[in-house]
């Protein structure tokens, strides 16, 4: 009896895990908010504005081509993987403590990376900031899942939603800002003064809960060493695909068939495990996985809208990052006031959100076909009608998805559900930019090719020969931005075709009357 009543004393006595600080919703919650909120902005800005300066940043830095896209790449893939994993570092280690390192972090690999002594030393310091502003994001919804109150909790989840619809209009405008006006290292120095100020924000008013490190003793190795790769190696293959050729590319068919195998067997692994990175079970509610394929689907079209014109103006108009900026800035500015007139209309009990949201698609798909009817005498003034819906389609798209996913949540499933929607968020960016560059390629051979051959007969020999090619440029690239409209307004209309069938009707918590 003395042997088997040892063990059973020696469990007794263990000390129960810690507890997360409770901490009463006032002011300092705010700010701790506010300042997860500007450190994520800035994680999305530096990837955006970055992106956009690139042809700045590489005749500075004397970087070719291909090694720019591999910049891009890199940083994409580490962030996405970040997304993933950070939820339970952060449940391990405390969301206050993590978050103010991966800030700091941040912060300083942004400061180093103009000094660079070369294109390896750059790529490391670009890896290792796109980790760092990977586990951001997850951060946000993390703090408005656990620390607002149910009343209000729809306006926490506005602020998330500003990271998909204001966050990436004030790419181009910044761009144009630092390439044009002050310098290309801006590019990576402006994330620097708001990091600062959201650590201060962060460190005064997020509680600081115990560590957690019992959790390592179930901690998902199998995970890591197959889930990393997984997400790095498909990220990569969509980021690169299209500068190689896709499937002609045989480093691109390796990417991407070891990056899915992988995939595969990484969620398999999930299923069994007793303390996994994504809890596969929550897909059976119908709300959530509605909610995550209509979120990639979304973020695809927001992705389209933003990029398309950006394009069609540099290649046809010539314009520079600062002269598209208006139009840009016509979106984004707005949905400091457009997002919480929405969070208010989803907090009345007698609205249904799935009509808010098949409101919002409508209006995604008026203004994409609306823009398909460009041509190439289009100036920046022509795209404003149409993105003048944009102002309040987007938020309707977004914020009414996560009420419907993450209502009725516990916190203990906030890390899980982090985890699931910033995943599917970083990867619906990288398929966007990978779908949109394969049909962008695809569709501008086709209308190449067909334009020769409707002239193949037609007299060619007159005054304005010598511009020929270029007129038949312009033309395919005005007919490739016309299609990539089409397609992304048809992808709007078919998420709204999934309403009425799939997600079923949530009420706000204590929903303001």
């Amino acid at each position: 009896m003395s042997s088997l009543s040892a063990p059973s004393a020696t469990l007794a006595a263990a000390p129960a895990p810690a507890a997360p600080v409770q901490t009463a919703f006032g002011l300092r919650v705010v700010v701790g908010l506010f300042g997860v909120l500007l450190a994520v902005l800035c994680a999305g800005l530096n990837e955006s504005v970055t992106k956009i300066s690139l042809a700045d940043i590489r005749g500075a830095m004397g970087i070719g081509a291909d090694e720019g896209a591999w910049l891009l790449a890199v940083y994409s893939a580490a962030s996405v993987s970040a997304m993933a994993f950070s939820p339970w570092l952060a449940a391990t280690f405390s969301l206050r403590r993590f978050t103010l390192t991966a800030v700091g972090l941040f912060a300083v690999l942004g400061l180093l990376q103009p000094f660079a002594p070369n294109l390896h030393s750059l790529m490391l310091l670009r890896t290792l900031q796109g980790f760092a502003s990977g586990a951001l994001p997850p951060m946000l919804m993390s703090v408005a899942l656990r620390f607002l109150p149910p009343g209000i909790k729809v306006y926490g989840l506005a602020c998330y939603a500003l990271t998909a619809t204001f966050g990436p209009n004030l790419g181009t405008p910044l761009a144009g800002l630092w390439t044009e006006y002050v310098g290309w290292q801006w590019a990576f120095w402006q994330i620097i003064l708001p990091s600062a100020l959201a650590m201060f924000c962060v460190g005064w008013g997020l509680p600081q809960d115990p560590l957690r490190l019992e959790r390592f003793q179930q901690f998902d190795w199998r995970g890591v060493l197959l889930g990393l790769p997984a997400i790095s190696c498909t990220v990569l293959g969509l980021s690169l695909g299209d500068r190689w050729g896709w499937f002609d590319s045989s480093l691109i068919c390796w990417l991407l068939g070891g990056g899915l195998l992988l995939l595969v067997l990484f969620l398999y692994n999930e299923w069994s495990e007793p303390l996994p990175f994504f809890q596969l079970r929550m897909l059976s509610r119908r709300n959530l996985s509605f909610a995550l394929v209509t979120l990639a689907g979304v973020l695809i079209v927001l992705s389209g809208v933003g990029s398309i014109p950006s394009a069609y103006l540099a290649q046809i108009q010539g314009y520079r990052p600062a002269q598209t900026s208006p139009l840009m800035m016509l979106v984004a500015m707005p949905q400091l006031i457009a997002l919480p007139l929405t969070a208010a209309l989803c907090n009345i009990r007698a609205v249904d959100c799935r009509w808010v949201l098949a409101i919002g698609l409508g209006m995604l798909a008026v203004s994409c076909v609306g823009s398909s009817l460009l041509t190439s005498q289009w100036i920046r003034g022509d795209f404003y009608p149409f993105y003048l819906l944009q102002v309040f389609g987007q938020p309707m798209a977004v914020l009414p998805l996560l009420m419907l996913s993450t209502n009725g949540m516990t916190p203990q499933e906030g890390p899980f559900a982090s985890s699931w929607f910033n995943t599917v968020k970083g990867l619906a960016a990288v398929i966007a930019g990978g779908l949109l560059d394969a049909l962008g390629t695809l569709r501008r051979h086709f209308h190449s090719n067909h334009l020769v051959d409707s002239l193949g007969n037609a007299p060619l020999i007159d005054q304005h020969s010598a511009g020929l090619a270029k007129r038949i440029h312009d033309q395919a690239l005005v007919l490739t931005s016309a299609d990539l409209y089409l397609v992304m307004a048809g992808i709007a209309v078919l998420l709204i075709c999934l309403i009425p069938f799939v997600p079923t009707r949530v009420y706000p918590p204590r929903a303001v009357a």
